[in-house]
């Protein structure tokens, strides 16, 4: 590890013992590897909800062709004083940057060409806003509360890279989830104020307040923190499964343990495998649910909801976000112009979690969560077509959910699962479209899908 290197963890994280723990060379410009890979030092201040970071982010060129800049996708810059980016480095060199809105564009010293790979460092800080009224998954995925801070998309993503068209520039948009990020190699440490826990997914190894997790092949990388969490696990083969939940929902704790790993073995059977030793979930003292990889966040919202029974969002809204782990975490997609991909794929999992385990309530699952049809927009309508929250869950997951029934209705639940398994091991660690879908479709059955296309799809 270069000098430079051992001096800025030192100096964002001020304690040389966690040094031993990277156990990682320095990258070079040689050969790249087949995605890039994030190293973070994070310095967390709890109480005054800032983040103080240094981001190494090794760049391969797998795109075919030379590029001379490289662009992030940096979603905390939509919000004035969150983001503060305080340079960039290349070579331990200052390179010039744009970043506007939420579009940084940073000029390479020179053209960067196939098959080389380059490594920047970026220097920033991160204010965490407080969640105040929110009014989509958006707003809360980077916010804190009286009980805990979310850590979501908060650092600078590079954007995908597409031939023939370029980055993929991933504007802020409010409703839906505005993201998109092909799969990376993340290590990360953190030093946390004293006595707070940092939920997150990956191999961890914890020396008191310094947490350094690991995650390899991930969609991204974000993480949970609170002073107050009480966690339950449970550690079965090779799987370790986490719950850490609020005092007041502490009771809830097994129920919860106890849905996660029901579904995540229901969906490992119906999709393939679950491709971490770990899976962990945080309850966040807000309205939202939101998935990241390896782990997810619950609502406070969703454990209030529990009456005894499986009618309710506790149980349902495990096994959605649950399955995410597999469609966007494993199977990625772009959730802003294509959203009903991931969306819609969870929606329906979470009647397959009925059907599965509590076939009596199945009926209740359709007559409650999906209701009767209402006018919506095409399944496949990008994010940024909706204007509220409402009309973006009617048409985007419930429409999902209806559309995935039908066509298993129409091809039978052994080629539909099939057709699943397929599609979920020709995406794996990539991101696929809606034209992948029906062309993996297509290799399974010779039964038109134009009444179905005409119906649902643009």
């Amino acid at each position: 590890m270069s000098n430079l290197l051992h001096a800025r963890l030192k100096n964002i994280i001020g304690l040389a013992v966690l040094l031993p723990l990277l156990g990682l060379p320095c990258p070079t410009t040689s050969a790249p590897n087949a995605i890039p890979h994030y190293e973070f030092a994070v310095r967390l201040n709890y109480s005054q909800h800032r983040l103080e970071a240094i981001q190494h982010v090794l760049v391969p060129n797998t795109f075919g062709v030379s590029v001379s800049d490289i662009v992030f996708n940096v979603p905390a810059s939509h919000q004035p004083g969150v983001f503060t980016l305080h340079s960039v480095k290349v070579d331990d060199v200052s390179v010039d940057y744009q970043l506007r809105n939420t579009i940084l564009r940073v000029q390479l010293p020179r053209p960067l060409s196939p098959a080389e790979s380059i490594r920047l460092d970026l220097d920033f800080n991160v204010r965490v806003p407080e969640l105040i009224n929110p009014q989509s998954f958006a707003e809360a995925n980077l916010a804190y509360t009286d009980d805990a801070l979310l850590v979501g998309y908060w650092y600078p993503l590079l954007a995908p890279y597409r031939s023939g068209v370029g980055w993929l520039e991933t504007p802020w948009y409010p409703i839906g989830d505005p993201f998109v990020s092909e799969s990376a190699d993340y290590t990360a440490i953190i030093t946390a104020t004293p006595g707070v826990t940092i939920v997150s997914g990956g191999e961890l190894i914890r020396q008191r307040n310094v947490w350094r997790y690991h995650l390899p092949h991930a969609r991204t990388f974000g993480f949970i923190a609170s002073p107050f969490y009480r966690t339950l696990s449970l550690t079965s083969g090779e799987k370790t499964y986490a719950v850490s939940v609020l005092p007041r929902h502490a009771a809830l704790a097994p129920i919860a343990l106890q849905t996660l790993i029901k579904a995540e073995r229901l969906f490992t059977g119906l999709y393939g495998t679950y491709p971490y030793r770990s899976l962990r979930v945080a309850e966040f003292s807000g309205p939202w649910s939101l998935e990241f990889a390896g782990f997810f966040v619950l609502g406070a919202n969703e454990f209030d909801d529990y009456d005894g029974t499986q009618r309710n969002r506790l149980i349902r809204i495990m096994a959605h976000e649950t399955s995410h782990q597999w469609w966007y975490g494993v199977a990625g997609n772009d959730q802003v112009r294509e959203p009903w991909l991931d969306e819609g794929l969870a929606r329906f999992n979470e009647v397959r979690y009925y059907e599965a385990f509590a076939p009596r309530d199945v009926a209740w699952w359709w007559q409650t969560v999906i209701g009767t049809p209402r006018p919506s927009d095409p399944l496949d309508s990008p994010s940024a077509a909706f204007t509220n929250h409402g009309d973006y869950l009617d048409s985007i997951y419930d429409q999902g959910a209806r559309y995935l029934d039908t066509l298993r209705t129409q091809l039978g639940p052994e080629t539909f699962n099939a057709f699943l398994r397929d599609l979920y091991r020709r995406s794996t660690f990539q991101l696929f479209t809606t034209e992948d879908f029906f062309e993996v479709l297509s290799a399974h059955t010779r039964l038109s899908q134009r009444t179905l296309k005409g119906r649902f799809f643009r």
